[in-house]
């Protein structure tokens, strides 16, 4: 499992995150949401080891996530950022999504055929051999995932990675995280949207930099204030849904719909 005990993050602006307690249980699918600068991708680079705790640890199947052990550490776990241009380091997209294999020293033939299920899977043919510099934002969202996920990591990270994509491919993206969650990864899913945010076990609600509340998805949204109290945005479903009478027969229907993966 992810173990953050007493974890506290600090920039220049002031304190990110106070003291967060979290265990994340190995195989769950956890949603993570929250207003802007509630410190939502500040833990996501902590938990990776992007950043480092001003106070407080951080463990990983009880590893610690600290420079010495980063190499060991990121051979588990990945993160897609929003924005894929952070993660591009290949000439084109072919030589991208063999590059977390080629560090692995993944046998030669191994990897080629890899890669070239990954270009399969994510509808890549046309891209393989273009420069990630001259894809669109749609595209090179694609591209990020898939270079993500050619890996086979036991916890991934996805935040906000589906915030450049059309609808047909943020539906694309849900599918190839509930195969991961179905195949036992851990997904930590950093998002926005709330539709999304119930396709996960649980949710964490995060306000100011400290844990507002951490429990199911059902638990956590059956109550309308603890979204309208964070200050996030309803979904239009669950707008609808809130705004039912309690013995309307859609009601029922459409809080199963919601959840439905």
């Amino acid at each position: 499992m992810i173990k953050i005990s007493n974890v506290s993050y600090k920039y220049n602006k002031g304190l990110v995150l106070d003291d967060i307690n979290l265990e994340f249980p190995k195989g769950s699918w956890i949603s993570i949401i929250g207003a802007n600068g509630s410190g939502k991708s500040t833990l996501a680079k902590l938990i990776v080891g992007l950043l480092k705790p001003r106070t407080g640890s951080i463990t990983i199947d009880e590893e610690k996530v600290e420079e010495d052990n980063l190499v060991n550490i990121r051979k588990k776990i990945g993160i897609i950022f929003q924005n894929p241009d952070n993660q591009f380091v290949g000439v084109t997209v072919r030589h991208d999504l063999a590059f977390s294999l080629e560090n692995a020293n993944t046998p030669w033939e191994e990897m080629v055929n890899l890669v070239d299920k990954t270009i399969k899977e994510f509808s890549l043919e046309d891209l393989q051999d273009k420069e990630p510099d001259n894809l669109s934002g749609g595209q090179k969202q694609r591209v990020a995932i898939a270079g993500a996920l050619i890996s086979d990591l036991d916890y991934i990270i996805f935040d906000e990675s589906t915030s450049m994509l059309d609808p047909q491919g943020v539906l694309e993206i849900l599918s190839e995280m509930k195969k991961l969650s179905q195949a036992g990864k851990t997904i930590i899913h950093i998002t926005h949207d709330l539709d999304l945010a119930c396709k996960g076990d649980d949710i964490l609600i995060l306000v100011a930099g400290k844990v507002f509340k951490y429990g199911s998805v059902k638990q956590i949204l059956a109550d309308k204030n603890n979204i309208l109290l964070a200050n996030l945005e309803l979904s239009t479903i669950l707008d609808i849904y809130y705004n039912l009478a309690l013995d309307s027969k859609y009601r029922e229907v459409l809080w199963e719909y919601l959840f439905k993966k």
